[in-house]
């Protein structure tokens, strides 16, 4: 083979190199995509799981000291930062 060919060759090597390397990343954008699609189900799912945890941690009724419930949040605040302060000092 003569320089001239083999210069060839390795010019049709690199633009071959070229070609699969461009075709991999397209595929690999595409699995991606295919992955975020699928995943929008998955997040309706955790989102509903998030918001029903919320409901359950939310705090609607605390008993003071003498025993009266209270229910609205700035009474709850009160309650709780009273109790806390008598048991930590």
């Amino acid at each position: 083979m003569s320089q001239e060919d083999k210069a060839l060759e390795s010019d049709i090597y690199y633009q071959l190199y070229q070609v699969n390397k461009e075709e991999e990343q397209k595929w690999r954008i595409k699995s991606r995509q295919l992955w975020l699609h699928g995943g929008d189900k998955n997040t309706a799912f955790f989102h509903k799981q998030a918001t029903v945890q919320k409901v359950k941690n939310n705090v609607t009724m605390i008993n003071d000291e003498e025993g009266c419930p209270q229910k609205t949040q700035e009474a709850i605040k009160q309650t709780a930062s009273a109790y806390y302060s008598t048991l930590l000092t």
